[in-house]
């Protein structure tokens, strides 16, 4: 009797993360479902009135799980508001002229050096042409 239960109480741990959701309202429905499933069956193992346990044990499994499922939910989203607030002030303060980057990329842009330069033909050995002469564009740097 001990073996099963606690298979129920590591699956409904293991799926308690499964709670964090992208809605609160999706959040609280699949804990509560979670919840109700694996009450309904953690009651059918305990001795008395079996259908009875069975109620009882998936109304009290759904109430935790979806109780449970907004909680984690809402953990999920404060640590994700902290994180973006710290994101963002962290942004704010950094000090220097380059920022986060460390250099500003704005100022050290250089615009490159276009010519046109006429290429060869360049030839094979038995005297084939492998690239035909033409206009060819290079970058150069300054």
């Amino acid at each position: 009797m001990a073996k099963p239960f606690f298979k129920l109480t590591f699956l409904g741990s293991a799926l308690l993360i499964s709670f964090g959701c992208s809605t609160a309202t999706k959040s609280t429905l699949t804990g509560g479902a979670i919840g109700a499933g694996v009450g309904g069956v953690a009651g059918s193992f305990l001795p008395g009135s079996q259908p009875q346990n069975i109620v009882v044990g998936a109304i009290a499994g759904g109430t935790l799980g979806a109780l449970s499922g907004a909680l984690v939910h809402k953990s999920i989203e404060d640590k994700e508001r902290d994180s973006y607030e710290k994101g963002k002030k962290d942004g704010k303060t950094e000090k220097g002229p380059g920022g986060p980057i460390g250099f500003n990329a704005a100022k050290r842009w250089i615009s490159p050096k276009l010519e046109r330069r006429w290429k060869d033909e360049e030839l094979l050995d038995g005297g084939k042409v492998l690239d035909e002469g033409r206009l060819a564009k290079l970058s150069l740097r300054s």
